[in-house]
């Protein structure tokens, strides 16, 4: 069952809508019609697994504030993003030895893990082909650092699930490079065609803080949630060190946290243990904790855009980081 965060998505304003069928027209050009060839066949598969889109739609969204009329380099900027967003997903699938990914399998599981990285590095090329096209250097510069931190941001969270670190510093850390700093370039961008630093700053800011709150619902969800794209429990069993897991062990009793340790990575962790583990999430309160914390997050967000003039692009992105904030669960 949809949430009313994804049935907004899903219900964007109209000139959102057809700018956004544009960008993914463009996302298919970039494979050639080669028929029955093997780039081809694992693109088809692809555009199954596609996502919501929530990058390109902001991008539009922020371009349509800024500039109330159709502008194609916007079109170029957010075909871009949501490239560097496909390609990442298909190198963390073979980091993370994923076999699914929103109930369909992965490149990596189909094809192997040399043909999920070469195709990354073929769209990552393509988006940057796209955003040459805009003629803009700011927006090169912005994309390309923007990759540069996806990157680093993956160095580090493999670091620091080696050396087991375990706290929110790190966590935060990982977040902004990998989740936030795409979401923040996707805003920022369109306001480079503009060129004002003020209407940049803005628009940085809401992405930053729509694409932390994102990725720490995220989390939650995946131990509390509906279907989020991922098998639930997936982080836990990759070993990986979210938010929600970190404050549990620091609220959990000694012989709890203890336990949760000892597993976390455990691949065969049976349904027991999953609903063990749930069932704590519930008894120190870690949801209402979290959407506590997070809450100033909505706040910036929310006034970030509100310096805009009203209109139903600007409503859109305030309703659209309101629901994300309360994601069902």
């Amino acid at each position: 069952m949809l949430g009313s965060f994804e049935k907004l998505v899903l219900n964007p304003p109209g000139e959102v809508v057809s700018d956004l069928l544009e960008a993914r027209e463009l996302l298919y050009s970039i494979v050639p019609d080669a028929g029955d060839s093997l780039l081809n066949e694992v693109a088809v598969h692809i555009s199954k697994a596609c996502g919501k889109g929530i990058r390109p739609m902001l991008s539009i969204a922020c371009s349509r504030i800024l500039f109330d009329h159709y502008v194609h380099e916007s079109i170029l900027l957010a075909a871009a993003v949501e490239l560097i967003h496909i390609a990442t997903l298909l190198h963390d699938d073979v980091i993370d030895s994923a076999s699914e990914r929103r109930g369909i399998r992965t490149v990596n599981s189909l094809w192997g893990n040399k043909i999920s990285i070469l195709l990354g590095d073929y769209i990552f090329s393509n988006a940057f082909k796209l955003m040459v096209k805009t003629g803009n250097l700011n927006i090169l510069k912005l994309l390309s650092d923007t990759s540069e931190k996806l990157s680093k941001s993956e160095i580090d969270q493999i670091e620091y699930n080696n050396k087991g670190v375990i706290n929110e510093e790190a966590y935060f850390n990982v977040i902004n490079g990998k989740t936030a700093s795409l979401f923040s370039a996707a805003c920022h961008a369109p306001s480079l065609l503009k060129d004002s630093s003020m209407l940049s700053n803005s628009l940085a800011l809401y992405g930053e803080c729509f694409g932390i709150i994102y990725q720490v619902t995220d989390d939650l969800l995946d131990y509390l949630g509906y279907d989020t794209g991922k098998k639930q429990g997936a982080d836990f069993s990759e070993g990986k060190l979210t938010l929600p897991l970190i404050r549990l062990i620091h609220c959990a009793d000694k012989r709890e946290a203890k336990l949760i340790t000892e597993n976390i990575g455990e691949k065969n962790s049976d349904s027991s243990f999953f609903e063990w583990l749930r069932n704590l999430f519930i008894k120190y309160e870690i949801q209402k904790q979290i959407s506590k914390d997070i809450e100033k997050y909505l706040d910036i967000a929310i006034d970030a855009v509100t310096t805009f003039g009203k209109s139903d692009y600007r409503d859109f992105l305030v309703d659209l980081v309101r629901l994300l904030y309360k994601r069902e669960t």
